[in-house]
């Protein structure tokens, strides 16, 4: 029996990371813990999964921004504008390149998540995290509701 992708749910995801070690597998793993079915998957090729909403992951560095603003510039019009999640590579502020990077292409994208950093993350496997840091449960319930959040047609393929 498969499930209905209710509002209440996060919907189904694909994504894509912008460059080595943005991120994209620990954001997959955030968005689909505690899911019944999994939410997110990371994009490894071929063809795209029907029904999937599109998002590019960066991390927040200045490199990984820059990254980040090469794909969208590129990004294939047959594609929906993807959603941007920007994880935070420290828990420092944003660098004045990578605040630029993303100013520029703010209006590229079909809408921006910005992820805190967070420790537990970097100290532990993920799925160490989840199972002992509540932060992290937090971080990924937040996470979550913030993807519901999105316009219905954010990342949408039609």
């Amino acid at each position: 029996m498969q499930m209905s992708n209710k509002r209440s749910e996060v919907p189904l995801w694909t994504l894509v990371g912008a460059h080595g070690g943005a991120g994209t597998s620990t954001l997959v793993m955030l968005l689909n813990h505690e899911a019944s079915t999994p939410r997110a998957m990371e994009y490894a090729g071929g063809a795209l999964a029907a029904g999937h909403r599109l998002a590019l992951v960066a991390s927040s560095t200045a490199a990984g921004t820059h990254r980040a603003a090469q794909m969208v510039a590129g990004w294939p019009r047959a594609l929906p504008r993807p959603v941007l999640l920007v994880r935070a590579a420290d828990p420092f502020g944003l660098p004045a390149m990578s605040r630029y990077h993303l100013k520029a292409i703010s209006t590229e994208v079909a809408g921006m998540v910005r992820v805190p950093y967070l420790f537990a993350l970097r100290q532990l496997d993920a799925h160490a995290a989840l199972a002992s840091s509540g932060r992290a449960a937090r971080l990924a319930q937040r996470l979550r509701a913030r993807m519901r959040a999105l316009p219905a047609d954010a990342g949408a393929q039609s």
